[in-house]
């Protein structure tokens, strides 16, 4: 294989020679040369034996006086690379075509790394303009969905907020069971929104108990390869009990081996799991989460105590108390500060993360 560059007609390929062994059963060096092989850095050589012609790639000293070598050097005269009258031998012109070679190749190389350094500028700049928003993994609560979630949202928090952060929402994976037990506290979501109804999982009347919990963790996995990347987890309630939990799972290599490390959650009326084993596993005494959270606890809430309970859990943990039960509230002037400023530190932590990232690119090609 053979580089071809022809800058007089701005033409750039590659062309496979005969190589030792290959037989021409024709010999014609008008088809031949230069038709064929017109502007390649080296020639064709074909040698007459007893059974026929052979056809080689040669590179040895061989006169320019002969007719098929002069034929296919002399298109380099009309570039200033290789006037056939002057040359004394196959080597000497070849080095001349190395040295040719050799400064298109150092030419190309630095023209490839200016057009990166460009490319990254475009980047950074539509980067910066686009002003990316945070984005989370939504996990709604206990018998509700995606789109009651959603709808919960959007109608309490102002723009000023949803402007600046990505929410995808996602329903549970199992259908909400008719025998779900009453719990004590809890406002009945079907008075205000119509099925259907979702669980992450389920559990038994004293919460000791969890049934499909690792079906559930495998279906948010599965949720957040196809979804794309996510810069944390948003939940409510029961999602708010596993926004809290699986960051910690997953630093242990318990959960979600398969995506990316969690490093934001915004937990919503979330508490610690009751059962003793799953608490220990994400929560043992001590051992806090680096993981970046926010936390609404509710004064009213059944479940204020162990949301209290899991803020020893997080390190700097931001905290909006609200007066109200186990719900998603409207954010006050005090709580919309201290969610702006949340969402301002990630951002901040993205942008410098970003600047790393094209800082590690361009040394790779210094």
């Amino acid at each position: 294989m053979l580089l071809s560059l022809d800058f007089h007609d701005e033409k750039f390929q590659t062309i496979t020679l005969p190589g030792d062994d290959v037989y021409v059963s024709k010999y014609n060096s008008k088809d031949l040369y230069p038709l064929e092989y017109k502007g390649c850095f080296g020639f064709s050589w074909i040698e007459k034996t007893d059974i026929g012609y052979k056809g080689k790639v040669t590179f040895n000293d061989m006169p320019l006086s002969n007719p098929a070598v002069n034929s296919f050097l002399d298109p380099f005269g009309k570039f200033g690379g290789i006037p056939s009258s002057k040359a004394g031998s196959c080597k000497q012109n070849l080095a001349t075509i190395r040295s040719l070679i050799s400064s298109f190749v150092v030419s190309f190389k630095f023209a490839c790394f200016s057009f990166l350094i460009f490319l990254e500028f475009l980047c950074v700049s539509a980067f910066r303009k686009m002003k990316t928003k945070p984005r989370f993994l939504c996990l709604h609560g206990m018998r509700t969905s995606a789109k009651i979630f959603r709808e919960q949202i959007f109608k309490r928090w102002p723009d000023s907020i949803l402007e600046n952060i990505d929410l995808v929402f996602i329903d549970a994976p199992f259908p909400s069971l008719d025998d779900k037990p009453t719990i004590r506290g809890f406002v009945g979501i079907d008075d205000h929104f119509d099925p259907p109804y979702y669980d992450w999982f389920q559990f038994d009347q004293e919460f000791m108990e969890y049934k499909n919990l690792d079906e559930c963790i495998d279906y948010i996995q599965d949720c957040m390869l196809k979804l794309g990347h996510f810069d944390g987890l948003m939940g409510f309630s029961q999602g708010g009990i596993l926004s809290a939990t699986l960051p910690a799972l997953q630093k242990k290599g318990l959960a979600l081996n398969k995506v990316p490390q969690i490093r934001n959650v915004i937990i919503i009326g979330g508490a610690t799991f009751l059962c003793p084993v799953m608490a220990e596993k994400a929560h043992p005494p001590g051992n806090k989460n680096s993981c970046k959270s926010l936390h609404f606890l509710g004064e009213t809430d059944i479940l204020k105590e162990r949301g209290i309970k899991l803020l020893e859990s997080f390190v700097n943990p931001y905290v909006i108390h609200h007066p109200r039960g186990h719900t998603i509230p409207r954010l006050d002037d005090h709580g919309l500060l201290i969610m702006q400023k949340f969402l301002q530190e990630i951002q901040k932590e993205e942008e410098e993360k970003e600047k790393e990232h094209r800082e590690h690119i361009i040394s790779a090609y210094e």
